[in-house]
């Protein structure tokens, strides 16, 4: 499987063919024409025989990615055990320091506490916390509600543990489509408003 001749060969189409006919084989070999296309090949049957979305290709990491490891001789791809430990472990604490400056503006621009109940796949009933401020939104975290009953109480309660999670005097409103009428009073009784 590793020679690309062997597994799906790519044939040209005619319109292909006849645009090419006209380069030189000097010009060929300098572009390394078979070796871009051998390249691409690999690159697409990754995408398919992994099920990628297209859109991958669309993301400028993607090609970054690709850039980067061309200017290093020899470079071998990730393994699967870097990908999911050691590099991941990395990329949540620089996500978690991006967040973190944007945390740090909230004391000044307020934030938005907004939530939303869906299903998600498993069909489990979720509830979504999410921060919206002016530097951007944030996902808090998601609320498997599966086998609770989602009073105005229940409800209540999750977003006062967001609200103290992000900082009462921080929040300067709460957007929900959970119950909304009936948690004003929940909230004047915790004090809150």
């Amino acid at each position: 499987m590793s020679g690309s001749s062997s597994y799906f060969p790519l044939r040209e189409r005619k319109t292909e063919a006849k645009k090419r006919k006209g380069l030189s084989p000097q010009l060929t070999k300098a572009f390394r024409l078979e070796d871009r296309r051998e390249c691409d090949a690999a690159v697409a049957r990754l995408f398919y025989t992994s099920g990628l979305s297209f859109n991958v290709a669309r993301n400028p990491h993607h090609r970054e990615s690709y850039t980067l490891a061309s200017k290093i001789l020899g470079y071998v791809p990730l393994g699967y055990n870097a990908l999911r430990t050691t590099l991941l472990d990395n990329e949540r604490r620089h996500i978690e320091r991006i967040l973190e400056l944007i945390k740090k503006t909230w004391k000044e621009t307020g934030v938005s506490l907004c939530s939303d109940g869906w299903i998600d796949d498993q069909k489990r009933p979720l509830i979504n916390m999410m921060a919206a401020a002016k530097q951007g939104a944030m996902m808090l975290k998601a609320i498997n509600c599966d086998g609770v009953y989602k009073d105005k109480n229940e409800i209540s309660r999750l977003l006062l543990e967001s609200i103290n999670e992000i900082g009462p005097d921080n929040v300067v409103q709460v957007v929900t489509t959970l119950h909304g009428t009936s948690l004003h009073d929940t909230f004047l009784e915790s004090n809150v408003l």
